[in-house]
């Protein structure tokens, strides 16, 4: 399996430019279908299926305005100050757990304040 897999690769470097393209084309697609599939899947594993009831009451906090006539810069800017929130929210959680370490770190790096001995005089010095 393996030496036919070889060989088949390099008959395809040995290939004309013509014959490479349509390969990685026809490679690309497979791939980004099976990864968009597996995408999928994930998404329909991850997302709860919600009752019409609770489905109601999400809607209801999601879109609180239902207006026809709602322009696309108001939908937007709503939309921006829910992911503003949202990174907020996070930002204020990860920086409550990294400030104790920050602090901690910062402490044993400072400079202790050392006593300073007054230097000797030498007998030149004096007058």
């Amino acid at each position: 399996m393996f030496v036919t897999a070889r060989q088949f690769i390099r008959s395809l470097q040995r290939s004309n430019d013509e014959r490479k393209k349509r390969w990685l084309v026809g490679t690309s697609a497979v791939t980004m279908t099976l990864i968009v599939i597996l995408w999928v899947g994930y998404l329909n594993i991850i997302v709860p299926v919600l009752s019409p009831k609770e489905s109601i009451g999400i809607a209801a906090v999601v879109a609180p305005n239902t207006e026809k006539d709602e322009s696309l810069f108001a939908t937007l800017g709503r939309g921006f100050s829910v992911v503003g929130e949202s990174i907020k929210t996070s930002w204020d959680g990860m920086m409550g757990k990294f400030t104790p370490l920050y602090d901690s770190i910062r402490q044993r790096l400072e400079p202790t304040p050392t006593t300073l001995m007054p230097e000797e005089t030498t007998a030149s010095e004096t007058p």
